[in-house]
């Protein structure tokens, strides 16, 4: 007894077993020239990144001018962004996939940018009243292991290397503490923090701890 061929038999070419009217195609496929483009640009992109570097380094030597750091960020960036769009809707397929998927990774890229978001804004803003306090991160910064601070925290060290510089500029511990002082609350002054008085208790904006004993247990609300 013969069997039926199959639904799809009569559709398959062995000279072309992608072709696009074969019902058991599922995928789309790019031809060598685009991705032979795609690579090209890619490399251009990539030399263009390496020629932007060696051109900021031209002008500081050339003018003795400093681009400010977020100008070679922004460019890098920006190249590296066309990059990562040309590798995901060429190489990855996104552009001829489902749209979902799409949807799915600019959401995960989304959930990288938040966290480094957040991240950036503790590093980048350490500086703000503290100088010191834009140093190198330290794992847990204890201080342990790293030179300079003889067993104290990072951040301890640091201060006190400030204070030990400004007794040399002022003569005396006394004066370099008085003027360290002054100069915080000015700053913190300027930024806004602790500008007005503290609040005695919780309010709608800022929480404070509760202390001594509270009538939690007691048989009435009002403590009998």
């Amino acid at each position: 007894m013969a069997t039926a061929p199959s639904p799809t038999a009569s559709h398959f070419d062995e000279l072309d077993p992608h072709n696009a009217e074969a019902e058991h195609h599922s995928h789309v496929i790019i031809g060598p020239m685009q991705l032979r483009i795609v690579l090209a640009m890619l490399l251009l992109f990539t030399g263009l990144t390496v020629g932007l570097a060696q051109f900021e380094v031209w002008v500081q030597g050339e003018f003795d001018f400093l681009l400010p750091a977020w100008v070679n960020i922004a460019i890098a960036m920006s190249i590296a962004t066309v990059k990562s769009l040309l590798v995901l809707g060429i190489f990855m397929q996104l552009r001829y996939d489902n749209p979902i998927n799409s949807i799915i990774v600019a959401y995960s890229l989304l959930a990288v940018a938040l966290f480094l978001g957040f991240t950036s804004l503790d590093l980048l803003t350490r500086d703000r009243i503290d100088e010191f306090k834009a140093g190198q991160v330290i794992a847990g910064g204890t201080g342990s292991g790293v030179a300079g601070t003889d067993g104290k925290p990072l951040v301890t060290a640091a201060r006190d290397r400030y204070i030990e510089k400004l007794t040399k500029e002022l003569g005396t511990k006394q004066a370099a503490l008085a003027y360290y002082e002054k100069k915080l609350q000015e700053k913190h002054a300027a930024h806004g923090y602790h500008a007005t008085p503290k609040p005695a208790n919780s309010n709608a904006n800022q929480s404070r701890p509760q202390t001594g004993t509270t009538n939690a247990l007691a048989a009435s609300p009002d403590g009998d």
